[in-house]
């Protein structure tokens, strides 16, 4: 999964409420933007009760080769394969974010772009966790073969909801049908390569 993940806003549990999920009040509220998430970087996810961080990069306890981390499960496989049978039933999340970012699109020569609804508006990549062998949740997020929409600019796309309406099946381990075929996009700073930058500069358009 050769991408970067884009949080710009800070209330987090708004965000969910105001799209439909059961949040309590106590809840975290405010978490610091994150503009270029990679691989280990820190998630906010919802399990359907709370708020957790989780580090993206999915390794269970029984994995004793830490480099064999996974970023991403197959939407066609999840359930068949053993190391997420038990999570894709019982762990399941969604992380909200507002764009991704998708390093090496398809078109030769494109570079970086910011992948994004058309309104901007937040969404929710499905997800599943399990506990590393430091107790940290990990994250794998679950992605699907592009839409017909999306072909020509990806092979391959996160299982993203609009709202609670596909968010809330997914929770609750049922289908996960109610998912955004179509994202805009635009040619971004090869900055974003480097994990290290992370600012609002990053996201910006460039000409052509």
């Amino acid at each position: 999964m050769n991408r970067r993940l884009v949080r710009t806003f800070e209330d987090v549990r708004g965000v969910l409420l105001a799209h439909g999920f059961g949040v309590r009040a106590d809840m975290c509220r405010a978490v610091p933007p994150d503009y270029n998430t990679g691989a280990h970087g820190l998630l906010t996810i919802f399990n359907g009760r709370a708020l957790i961080p989780g580090l993206w990069g999915y390794l269970p306890t029984w994995m004793k080769d830490q480099s064999r981390f996974q970023l991403s499960a197959r939407a066609e496989t999840v359930f068949e394969k053993p190391m997420f049978q038990g999570p894709v039933r019982n762990s399941r999340c969604v992380v909200p974010v507002d764009a991704y970012v998708e390093l090496n699109p398809r078109m030769a020569g494109a570079g970086p772009h910011l992948v994004y609804r058309p309104n901007r508006a937040p969404f929710f990549l499905a997800g599943l966790f399990t506990e590393n062998l430091d107790g940290n949740p990990t994250v794998a997020l679950l992605t699907k073969p592009a839409s017909s929409a999306m072909h020509q600019f990806c092979e391959r796309m996160p299982v993203a909801f609009e709202d609670h309406i596909g968010g809330d099946k997914w929770l609750a381990a049922k289908d996960f049908n109610h998912n955004i075929e179509w994202f805009e996009q635009h040619r971004i700073d090869a900055r974003v390569l480097d994990e290290s930058q992370n600012d609002p500069g990053l996201l910006d358009r460039l000409p052509g």
